[in-house]
Protein backbone atom coordinates (compact mmCIF):
# COMPACT_ATOMS: atom_id res chain seq x y z
CA UNK A 1 0.00 0.00 0.00
CA UNK A 2 3.23 2.34 0.64
CA UNK A 3 3.77 2.22 -3.26
CA UNK A 4 0.36 3.61 -3.83
CA UNK A 5 0.57 6.30 -1.59
CA UNK A 6 4.14 7.22 -1.65
CA UNK A 7 4.01 6.83 -5.88
CA UNK A 8 0.96 6.44 -7.21
CA UNK A 9 -1.32 9.19 -6.08
CA UNK A 10 1.85 12.13 -6.31
CA UNK A 11 2.27 9.99 -9.98
CA UNK A 12 -1.55 10.85 -10.79
CA UNK A 13 -1.11 14.39 -9.96
CA UNK A 14 2.22 15.14 -11.55
CA UNK A 15 0.47 13.44 -15.12
CA UNK A 16 -2.21 15.47 -14.18
CA UNK A 17 0.12 18.46 -13.88
CA UNK A 18 2.36 18.14 -16.74
CA UNK A 19 -0.62 17.76 -18.71
CA UNK A 20 -1.83 20.58 -17.92
CA UNK A 21 1.66 22.93 -18.40
CA UNK A 22 1.92 20.73 -22.39
CA UNK A 23 -1.74 21.91 -23.51
CA UNK A 24 -1.30 25.66 -21.83
CA UNK A 25 1.13 26.27 -24.72
CA UNK A 26 -1.35 25.32 -27.05
CA UNK A 27 -4.62 27.99 -26.20
CA UNK A 28 -5.96 30.76 -28.03
CA UNK A 29 -5.24 34.79 -27.01
CA UNK A 30 -6.74 35.89 -24.28
CA UNK A 31 -9.73 38.99 -25.13
CA UNK A 32 -10.84 39.49 -21.45
CA UNK A 33 -9.76 38.09 -18.73
CA UNK A 34 -10.61 38.41 -14.98
CA UNK A 35 -8.31 40.61 -12.57
CA UNK A 36 -4.66 39.48 -11.45
CA UNK A 37 -5.83 40.07 -7.72
CA UNK A 38 -8.97 37.21 -8.46
CA UNK A 39 -6.83 35.15 -9.87
CA UNK A 40 -3.94 35.14 -7.50
CA UNK A 41 -6.25 34.35 -4.45
CA UNK A 42 -7.97 31.60 -6.53
CA UNK A 43 -5.37 30.38 -7.24
CA UNK A 44 -3.24 30.72 -3.98
CA UNK A 45 -6.03 28.87 -2.29
CA UNK A 46 -6.15 25.81 -4.70
CA UNK A 47 -2.46 25.41 -4.10
CA UNK A 48 -2.96 25.60 -0.40
CA UNK A 49 -6.03 22.85 -0.82
CA UNK A 50 -3.36 20.70 -2.31
CA UNK A 51 -0.60 21.57 0.20
CA UNK A 52 -3.16 20.23 2.59
CA UNK A 53 -3.99 17.19 0.60
CA UNK A 54 -1.11 15.88 -0.53
CA UNK A 55 1.59 17.06 1.97
CA UNK A 56 2.31 14.43 4.71
CA UNK A 57 3.90 17.41 6.99
CA UNK A 58 0.63 19.18 7.74
CA UNK A 59 -0.52 15.53 8.47
CA UNK A 60 -0.28 16.73 12.34
CA UNK A 61 -2.33 17.03 15.57
CA UNK A 62 -6.04 17.28 14.53
CA UNK A 63 -5.39 17.26 11.00
CA UNK A 64 -3.98 13.97 11.25
CA UNK A 65 -6.67 12.44 12.42
CA UNK A 66 -8.36 9.47 10.42
CA UNK A 67 -12.13 10.08 9.13
CA UNK A 68 -11.99 6.34 7.70
CA UNK A 69 -10.27 3.32 8.28
CA UNK A 70 -7.21 3.65 6.19
CA UNK A 71 -7.18 0.33 5.19
CA UNK A 72 -6.11 -1.47 1.74
CA UNK A 73 -9.84 -0.79 0.46
CA UNK A 74 -9.72 2.61 1.43
CA UNK A 75 -6.56 3.05 0.23
CA UNK A 76 -7.69 1.11 -3.17
CA UNK A 77 -11.05 2.61 -3.40
CA UNK A 78 -9.36 6.49 -3.62
CA UNK A 79 -6.68 5.80 -5.79
CA UNK A 80 -9.65 4.58 -7.81
CA UNK A 81 -11.37 7.66 -7.53
CA UNK A 82 -8.40 9.67 -7.71
CA UNK A 83 -7.43 8.18 -11.35
CA UNK A 84 -11.06 8.56 -12.70
CA UNK A 85 -11.29 12.10 -11.53
CA UNK A 86 -8.00 13.34 -13.09
CA UNK A 87 -8.88 11.21 -16.10
CA UNK A 88 -11.98 13.20 -16.48
CA UNK A 89 -10.77 16.27 -15.71
CA UNK A 90 -8.07 15.91 -18.56
CA UNK A 91 -10.47 14.27 -21.60
CA UNK A 92 -12.09 17.60 -20.58
CA UNK A 93 -9.36 19.63 -21.03
CA UNK A 94 -8.84 18.23 -24.52
CA UNK A 95 -12.43 18.31 -25.31
CA UNK A 96 -12.25 22.10 -24.38
CA UNK A 97 -8.81 23.14 -26.39
CA UNK A 98 -7.50 26.29 -27.35
CA UNK A 99 -10.84 28.10 -25.54
CA UNK A 100 -9.14 26.62 -22.39
CA UNK A 101 -7.47 28.95 -19.95
CA UNK A 102 -6.66 29.21 -16.22
CA UNK A 103 -8.08 32.43 -15.40
CA UNK A 104 -11.51 33.57 -15.76
CA UNK A 105 -11.32 34.98 -19.50
CA UNK A 106 -12.67 35.03 -22.99
CA UNK A 107 -10.60 33.93 -25.80
CA UNK A 108 -10.20 35.37 -29.56
CA UNK A 109 -12.67 33.77 -31.39
CA UNK A 110 -14.34 31.95 -28.19
CA UNK A 111 -16.84 28.86 -28.59
CA UNK A 112 -19.29 28.04 -26.75
CA UNK A 113 -18.43 24.18 -25.99
CA UNK A 114 -21.25 22.07 -24.47
CA UNK A 115 -21.20 18.75 -25.84
CA UNK A 116 -18.96 15.81 -24.79
CA UNK A 117 -17.89 16.01 -20.69
CA UNK A 118 -19.70 19.80 -20.95
CA UNK A 119 -23.06 17.91 -21.65
CA UNK A 120 -22.96 16.19 -18.26
CA UNK A 121 -21.79 19.59 -16.46
CA UNK A 122 -21.01 22.99 -17.18
CA UNK A 123 -17.42 22.33 -14.92
CA UNK A 124 -16.02 19.05 -15.53
CA UNK A 125 -12.59 19.68 -15.30
CA UNK A 126 -13.71 21.27 -11.91
CA UNK A 127 -15.46 18.00 -11.35
CA UNK A 128 -12.67 15.71 -12.08
CA UNK A 129 -10.02 17.66 -10.17
CA UNK A 130 -12.32 17.77 -7.03
CA UNK A 131 -13.04 14.15 -7.27
CA UNK A 132 -9.17 13.15 -7.55
CA UNK A 133 -8.64 15.24 -4.89
CA UNK A 134 -11.53 13.28 -2.81
CA UNK A 135 -10.17 10.29 -3.86
CA UNK A 136 -6.73 11.47 -2.63
CA UNK A 137 -8.04 12.31 0.62
CA UNK A 138 -10.05 8.94 0.82
CA UNK A 139 -6.72 7.32 0.16
CA UNK A 140 -4.68 9.30 3.01
CA UNK A 141 -7.48 9.46 5.52
CA UNK A 142 -6.33 12.49 6.94
CA UNK A 143 -8.42 15.53 8.28
CA UNK A 144 -6.30 17.54 6.16
CA UNK A 145 -7.17 15.57 3.14
CA UNK A 146 -10.78 17.13 3.71
CA UNK A 147 -9.64 20.38 4.34
CA UNK A 148 -7.46 20.59 1.15
CA UNK A 149 -10.73 19.36 -0.67
CA UNK A 150 -12.94 22.21 0.78
CA UNK A 151 -10.60 24.68 0.43
CA UNK A 152 -10.31 23.57 -3.67
CA UNK A 153 -14.34 23.10 -3.67
CA UNK A 154 -14.59 26.98 -1.89
CA UNK A 155 -12.17 28.19 -4.68
CA UNK A 156 -14.05 26.80 -7.32
CA UNK A 157 -17.41 27.75 -5.63
CA UNK A 158 -16.40 31.35 -5.67
CA UNK A 159 -14.50 31.20 -9.45
CA UNK A 160 -17.72 29.82 -11.06
CA UNK A 161 -20.01 32.43 -10.94
CA UNK A 162 -17.42 34.84 -12.22
CA UNK A 163 -16.97 32.51 -14.82
CA UNK A 164 -19.98 32.37 -16.15
CA UNK A 165 -21.07 36.02 -15.88
CA UNK A 166 -17.88 36.28 -18.09
CA UNK A 167 -19.48 33.84 -20.74
CA UNK A 168 -22.75 34.53 -20.26
CA UNK A 169 -21.91 38.44 -21.39
CA UNK A 170 -20.27 37.07 -24.01
CA UNK A 171 -22.65 34.21 -25.43
CA UNK A 172 -26.31 35.47 -24.13
CA UNK A 173 -29.16 33.27 -24.59
CA UNK A 174 -27.13 30.60 -25.78
CA UNK A 175 -24.97 30.40 -22.62
CA UNK A 176 -28.48 30.75 -20.48
CA UNK A 177 -30.29 28.04 -22.39
CA UNK A 178 -26.93 25.89 -21.47
CA UNK A 179 -26.78 26.62 -18.09
CA UNK A 180 -30.60 25.46 -17.67
CA UNK A 181 -30.30 22.55 -19.08
CA UNK A 182 -26.83 21.65 -17.32
CA UNK A 183 -25.58 21.40 -13.70
CA UNK A 184 -22.48 23.11 -12.65
CA UNK A 185 -20.34 20.80 -10.85
CA UNK A 186 -22.74 17.19 -10.21
CA UNK A 187 -24.52 16.01 -13.38
CA UNK A 188 -27.71 15.94 -13.30
CA UNK A 189 -28.01 17.41 -9.03
CA UNK A 190 -25.54 20.51 -8.07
Amino acid sequence: MQILLNYVIPGLWLIFWAVWGFEALKVKATQQSETQLSRTITLLVIILGYVFTLSPWLRIGPLSWRFNPHTSIWIIAGVIIEAIGIGFAIAARFYLGSNWSGTITIKVDHQLVSDGPYALTRNPIYTGILLGVLGSAISYAAISGLVGFGLILGAYLRKIPLEEQFLTNQFGAAYTQYRRRVKALIPFIL
